[in-house]
């Protein structure tokens, strides 16, 4: 009985590796995408690897061991310890009980005091203007940013070629239930059409009849808001969806269909490979 004391210790005392709780993995048809939810980093590795790292095949994986270890991915712990890694999948129920904070983003020409008015008693949070100055008069406390309306900045930001930006949970949540770019913005062109983007050709609705109904308006928001990536074609599948940046505009001038690829990547999930499809 005693050795078999011994050897039961033996047993429990040994560790595996796991990644540490922070660590979001999100697995495409050939590669996976490892996103360190604290750091923001984000790494890609066969889904080979992490089949291997879970089944305890560690002397297979000896490479990826230590650059994991090099950059705190991967912990060693006794299994009975182990904390399994956290879901930031969103919860429907929870996420529609929190209140949220919608960015207002208003072509040079709008009537600014009117728009104001209407969204008085809304959580918007931030004032995008397309202008080089703010109309005099203005008074309100919500934070107003000027900015340039240039499309080509979006192309620029829609390219996808390897190189993400750090992308920490905050965001990885955003684009899990978002659009990255049409999520909770209602713009505003000065022609008065309320649209998804300031650069979006699509018409939502517009000042004379929706402003009167702003939760009637936020309610024809919501399909364009809630265009993450797992509605458009081929995205879907790609591991990288929830760190991508998603300018839907972009697709629709390419493929004419709201749901199309986004041109600008140059990664094919289902090979695994980087290739050039910008052309």
């Amino acid at each position: 009985m005693k050795r078999e004391n011994e050897k039961f210790q033996t047993q429990q005392s040994l560790t595996v590796k796991k990644f540490h709780q922070f660590v979001k993995i999100d697995r495409g048809p050939v590669n996976a995408a490892i996103i360190d939810l604290l750091s923001g980093n984000v790494f890609q590795v066969p889904n080979s690897v992490i089949d291997k790292l879970e089944a305890g095949l560690y002397n297979e994986i000896q490479e990826f061991l230590e650059i994991a270890k090099e950059e705190n991915l991967v912990i060693d712990i006794e299994p009975y310890r182990w904390i399994p890694a956290i879901d930031i999948a969103p919860d429907p129920k929870k996420e529609a009980e929190k209140e949220m904070h919608i960015e207002l983003h208003l072509e040079d020409g709008v009537n600014l005091d009117q728009i104001l008015s209407a969204f008085c008693e809304y959580p918007v949070f931030k004032i995008f203007y397309y202008s080089d100055k703010i109309p005099a008069g203005i008074n309100t406390n919500i934070e107003i940013e000027l900015k340039e309306k240039n499309f080509s900045k979006c192309v620029e930001q829609a390219s996808v070629d390897g190189n993400f930006c750090k992308t920490p949970e905050s965001i990885v949540s955003f684009n899990m239930r978002y659009n990255s770019c049409w999520g909770t913005v209602i713009a505003i062109t000065a022609d008065g059409m309320i649209r998804p983007c300031i650069h979006s050709l699509i018409k939502i609705g517009n000042i004379e009849d929706d402003l009167e109904d702003i939760d009637g308006l936020l309610e024809k928001m919501q399909p364009y808001w809630n265009f993450n990536k797992d509605k458009v074609e081929r995205c879907r599948d790609c591991e990288f969806r929830h760190v991508c940046f998603d300018c839907r505009e972009i697709a629709m001038q390419k493929n004419g269909e709201i749901n199309g690829p986004n041109p600008m990547c140059s990664y094919n999930p289902y090979s695994g490979e980087w290739e050039n499809q910008t052309n």
